[in-house]
């Protein structure tokens, strides 16, 4: 339980130790982009556009990066010896943000690699200031791989850069990397000692960022020392000063909407109440802690964030919930590489597994823990860490002396340079006199030659200026023309888009409102996103009694043919709904087939390539019983299980396949499946058209397809619906933004490919 708690608020500090930047407006740094002239200020500009995308979406920045570097390297070896300076300043920048945007995505290992691939190149940048962040930075990916005595070297070098230059807020950096390795090693009193000259550093500079992360780093010091007290009452005088520590970290996050760092500070507050007992306090920060960290969609954090939620559970002895976090920050942590996080994802499995009384299970998680343990934590590295920090306390002094030295030399030469700058005045008094004789005839000829030349340039120009004149008359009558044809095509087109306008409220009226869709489904949302002003997908909710019949279709086309589609579509099924005592809905599915057959007069040409009609799925659901019939026609059905309903072997996922007939004449025509499950209380259901998983967009510039999206369902399916329904609209949004290297400046907007519609109803 102690080791726990002590690695929890470590790797906290250790998440946030590469999140203080600056953002400037993408759009700004585009048109930048655009109009470079010059390649430093392009690949700066583009520099900034990656590490303002750093928080908005890491994928587009890292890409960017990638871009840099691939194009920069040509560049830089054709480049003279100026130039190539700055552009490999650049470089180096570049490669210290890929290591923070690998961190944030769990790609140590292949941070581990860039390492190796840019290490020749950063050594020819002459900014040791961007080399002492490219040494930090890397050092955070060695901690977290658990390559401690690589950290302490890369520490060092970065420490080392920051004395010489008198950087107070790099200098104040490297005292509290110090610090929270001594942490790391249970040095704790020591660790308080380490941070005092960063705390004085950070007051002096007035870093008021930093400071917040100085406060976490000393709360959970005086946490970890409490927690050795016995007498209660010592005890409680550490946590308040913990507790105060914490709240001036909150506050200061908050005020500059750190939202990485107040996650840790939540997390921090979480591990607070755990020491103290106090679990309901605990399980609240921690759930606001997570709900963070799924909003930034960073690995890192969220796989902390289930490490809390397993222990809170574990001391709460929720056991069924304990296991599923557990296993899921394990299986996080092992695909990203964190030593630290799997070594604790393993002990509270080994600890569950006992409860449990499965032994076999808890000895083979717990010798995993002490292997890791053991790696982590060990006297060889904390005897190299004081050493280190012994021999920079040497250096220091000699650097003291040395600069004193400098500084008494540096006045006697700005003295006998005084002296030198009298006699040379003299000499350059004499020479500018001279200088400006011979400028005033040369000015006097230039004028002279200038008057010729002008009576010459006055007679072209005035038949110039005769041509110029009736080729304006002839443009200005093109132009007018140009004009009435101009208003003549904005009426017809306005003509037009008001005539689709007035279709799209008479399409509206066919729909459900929304105060009836609330009525009958109070825990639902609809994402209805037409390609044109009208569309061809439609959705239908409508109660009787104690059962909601739901629809939602896409019918062939889009636009006005679609919106004609899908008006035809609303209403057999009002008739066919109205006309009913007992509902089946694949029953309903085939009248509505037969329906539209009717209506287009499909009665033959089988293979005649267009048939008009369309997709749907149709799900009838039971208020008062909890039950769902559905039946789909190319429109399939996912249920969602809440996971505090999940059996051992139940899963959360459920794939309901539709039949592969459409609603129309179509070669194959046999009734459509009724399905039937019953759901409980929290449980989800989803249905989505094609246009959804048919945009283009992302990395490589695809389609979304089936598998990305309910993934993403998934991952934000425990939220409440409003929320849920703003992450799905902004990661189908965000989906449309691709970067590739097809393109002249790396990144792409797709357009919308196709009508989109979404309904999602929680039981």
């Amino acid at each position: 339980m102690i080791k726990l708690k002590f690695f929890l608020a470590f790797a906290l500090m250790l998440l946030t130790a590469d999140l203080w930047s600056n953002t400037s407006n993408p759009d700004s740094l585009i048109k930048v982009i655009n109009a470079a002239q010059t390649d430093t200020t392009l690949y700066l500009a583009k520099l900034e556009l990656a590490n303002t995308y750093l928080k908005l979406n890491p994928d587009s920045s890292l890409n960017i990066c990638t871009d840099i570097i691939q194009n920069l390297s040509p560049i830089i070896f054709k480049s003279d010896k100026k130039s190539r300076q700055r552009l490999v300043q650049i470089q180096t920048r570049t490669y210290a943000l890929m290591f923070i945007v690998y961190r944030r995505k769990g790609k140590n290992i292949e941070a581990t690699q860039l390492f190796k691939q840019s290490k020749s190149i950063v050594s020819e940048c002459n900014n040791v200031i961007e080399k002492a962040h490219y040494y930090s930075n890397y050092a955070n990916i060695l901690l977290e791989l658990g390559s401690i005595q690589d950290a302490i070297e890369m520490y060092g070098n970065a420490r080392e850069i920051f004395q010489k230059l008198n950087d107070k807020d790099g200098l104040a950096g490297a005292h509290y990397n110090i610090a929270r390795m001594l942490f790391q090693q249970n040095k704790f009193e020591k660790s308080i000692e380490a941070i005092k000259p960063a705390l004085e550093l950070v007051k002096q500079t007035q870093n008021v960022q930093y400071s917040a992360y100085i406060f976490n780093l000393l709360a959970s010091n005086y946490i970890k020392i409490a927690d050795n007290y016995i007498q209660n009452n010592k005890k409680d005088s550490l946590y308040d000063l913990a507790a105060k520590y914490m709240q001036l970290s909150l506050d200061i996050k908050i005020e500059f909407n750190d939202i990485p760092g107040q996650i840790t500070t939540l997390n921090n507050l979480s591990d607070l109440y755990l020491y103290k007992k106090d679990l309901a306090n605990s399980l609240k920060y921690v759930e606001r802690a997570l709900e963070l960290a799924i909003k930034t969609n960073n690995s890192s954090l969220i796989t902390l964030s289930y490490i809390h939620y397993a222990q809170v559970y574990l001391e709460l002895k929720q056991y069924d919930k304990t296991g599923y976090y557990a296993n899921l920050a394990f299986e996080y942590a092992s695909k990203i590489h964190h030593a630290d996080f799997k070594k604790s994802a393993a002990e509270i499995l080994s600890r569950y597994y006992k409860a449990k009384n499965q032994h076999e299970n808890a000895l083979k998680y717990y010798e995993i823990f002490v292997q890791l343990n053991d790696s982590l934590i060990s006297q060889d590295h904390l005897n190299q860490l004081v050493s280190t920090e012994q021999t920079f306390r040497f250096k220091t002094k000699n650097i003291e002396d040395s600069i004193r030295f400098a500084q008494q030399t540096q006045v006697y030469k700005i003295e006998m340079l005084k002296k030198e700058a009298e006699i040379n005045q003299k000499k350059t008094t004499r020479n500018w006199l001279l200088t400006f004789i011979v400028f005033l005839l040369v000015l006097s000829f230039t004028i002279y030659r200038n008057f010729i030349n002008q009576r010459k340039s006055k007679q072209s120009l005035s038949l110039k200026n005769q041509q110029i004149e009736e080729q304006y008359a002839i443009l200005e009558e093109q132009k007018t023309e140009l004009q009435d044809m101009n208003l003549s095509l904005k009426k017809a087109y306005q003509d037009k888009i008001d005539s689709i306008k007035f279709a799209k409220k008479i399409q509206a009226t066919t729909f459900p409102s929304e105060e009836s869709i609330k009525t009958a489904l109070p825990n639902s949302f609809i994402i209805y996103k037409p390609l044109d002003i009208v569309s061809g997908d439609f959705y239908w909710v409508r109660q009787i009694g104690n059962e909601v019949i739901i629809a939602v279709g896409d019918s062939t086309g889009h636009g006005v043919p679609g919106a004609f589609m899908s008006i035809m579509g609303i209403a057999i099924l009002k008739e066919l709904i109205n006309n009913r005592t007992e509902l089946n809905a694949a029953e309903i599915l085939g009248d509505v087939r037969l329906r539209i057959i009717e209506s287009l007069r499909q009665y033959s040409n089988l293979n005649v390539e267009e048939h008009y009609g369309m997709d749907l799925g149709l799900v009838i659901y039971n208020r008062k019983t909890k039950s769902i019939q559905y039946s789909g026609a190319f429109t399939p059905l996912y249920i969602i299980r809440n996971p505090n309903n999940l059996s051992d072997n139940t899963d959360m996922l459920t794939y309901v396949k539709p039949d592969k007939m459409p609603i129309s004449l179509y070669p194959k025509m046999e009734p459509y499946t009724n399905h039937q499950y019953t759901l409980s209380k929290g449980d989800s259901f989803y249905m989505f058209t094609d246009g959804t998983t048919d945009q283009f967009g992302g990395q490589r510039s695809k389609k979304l397809g089936s598998k990305v999206f309910i993934d993403q369902l998934l991952e934000t399916s425990l939220l409440p619906l409003d929320q849920q329904k703003n992450q799905l609209e902004s990661f189908l949004s965000n989906w449309k933004i691709s970067v590739s290297s097809d393109t002249e400046r790396g990144q792409e907007h797709h357009l919308q490919t196709d009508d989109i519609t979404i309904l999602g109803v929680r039981v």
